[in-house]
């Protein structure tokens, strides 16, 4: 549906879909209306399926949060089969305590009743989400993650594709929502004046989100699902990491990070062949920036070993950039020698650092264009933090461009 519809189509369409399930009377759970049990679990998985549409629909067409709120007191629906359930049962079914066909689901919809319940209200029932504290977030968070934990992942095997699936969206969405409450973006101040503990702890969960996004790539059985998970993909996750990559060197979670950064880079490779995409040229920008940075520190803990292999994305972003150019320059300005044009992985000699850096950085600054400091071997030159006012549009653009069909896919 959403590659047929322009968002703000989509999202009118499954506001049609919400009013008609209140003039059905689906917004009340069978239960208080004394219906049949089997129809009450129906309507019940109806209602909440919908609650999911409109909620992603209101999402991606930029219009906040679902119009299904308030008066609708659908319970969820039994942790069960569809073979435990017929339209001749008079009794309730007896739910689960491990994994059924309805997991997927039930970890979608249990996360939307957990917050839907625990939010402030006022007087005119909008969300007051700005007067939560911090803590008050990371309270609904740690609750929610205990909740999926306990009654759901706990029960899924990893062999199962389904299993793997639902364990890997739950913790994600855990992930997600603690990257939302400590996001720069949520900062009246625009994350200038976080502490060095918030950003390492952010810097952690959107590695962790990245991870499992990756993950789910390198798995076979996953494949089936790529559809979902690549409409799902966490770029303000993604790009904090590259901004942080610019002022984060060394260590072990470094050299992590910049491993994930390349899966995603090899998961999407759109994000490298596509020539037309702005947002796919920010990316690659704000990329080859915190590159940069990356190069500079391995030449200083290399500096008694001649080569060390520059991955193979970042080649293809510079060459990418040198083409968009129009030159031949990409074998000068990245290697240096035309031997090692038609190589995967190319090494990078003493050209990065030492007697030829000033010529190098004259060479990419004046004649292929690169719009972003190269460094020296001492002080980063103007770098500064993430405009989150900026990506947030950027992104949304994007994201717009994407479910209206205009964009790139990222599942091909």
């Amino acid at each position: 549906m959403r590659s047929s519809y322009d968002p703000g189509t989509f999202w009118v369409l499954s506001g049609i879909a919400v009013r008609i399930a209140q003039r059905l009377g689906l917004h009340r759970d069978g239960l208080s209306l004394g219906l049949p049990v089997f129809e009450t679990e129906m309507r019940r998985r109806l209602s909440w399926l919908i609650a999911v549409v409109d909620g992603r629909s209101a999402q991606i067409a930029g219009q906040g949060a679902s119009a299904i709120s308030y008066g609708w007191d659908i319970l969820l629906p039994s942790n069960v089969n569809d073979s435990d359930i017929c339209p001749e049962m008079q009794e309730n079914p007896v739910e689960s305590a491990g994994a059924t066909e309805m997991i997927f689901c039930l970890i979608r919809y249990t996360a939307g009743h957990h917050f839907e319940r625990s939010r402030v209200l006022d007087n005119n029932c909008q969300k007051r989400s700005k007067e939560f504290s911090i803590l008050d977030k990371d309270k609904r968070i740690d609750d929610l993650q205990n909740l999926l934990e306990n009654k759901y992942i706990k029960y899924c095997d990893p062999v199962i594709p389904l299993h793997f699936l639902a364990a890997s969206l739950a913790r994600s969405f855990v992930y997600s929502m603690r990257v939302t409450a400590h996001h720069p973006r949520q900062q009246p101040d625009g994350g200038i004046h976080m502490s060095q503990v918030e950003k390492d702890e952010l810097f952690n969960n959107c590695l962790k989100l990245i991870e499992y996004a990756n993950l789910a790539y390198s798995v076979e059985s996953m494949r089936r699902y790529l559809w979902h998970i690549g409409t799902h993909f966490q770029w303000h996750a993604f790009i904090y990491i590259l901004g942080e990559l610019q002022f984060r060197r060394a260590g072990e979670q470094i050299d992590q990070a910049w491993r994930q950064v390349g899966e995603v880079f090899k998961n999407h490779p759109e994000m490298i062949i596509d020539k037309k995409g702005s947002f796919y040229a920010a990316v690659a920008r704000l990329t080859k920036r915190a590159w940069e940075v990356r190069e500079v520190e391995l030449g200083r803990r290399q500096q008694n070993v001649p080569h060390f292999v520059r991955p193979d994305f970042i080649n293809k972003l510079y060459s990418q950039s040198t083409a968009e150019m129009g030159t031949n320059l990409q074998k000068e300005v990245v290697t240096g020698t035309q031997e090692w044009a038609s190589e995967e992985h190319r090494p990078v000699n003493s050209m990065a650092y030492g007697e030829s850096t000033a010529s190098t950085n004259t060479l990419n600054n004046d004649r292929v264009g690169f719009d972003f400091p190269l460094l020296s071997d001492s002080t980063p030159m103007d770098l500064t933090p993430i405009d989150w006012a900026v990506w947030d549009d950027v992104i949304k653009d994007f994201e717009l461009q994407q479910e209206d069909g205009i964009g790139e896919n990222s599942i091909s």
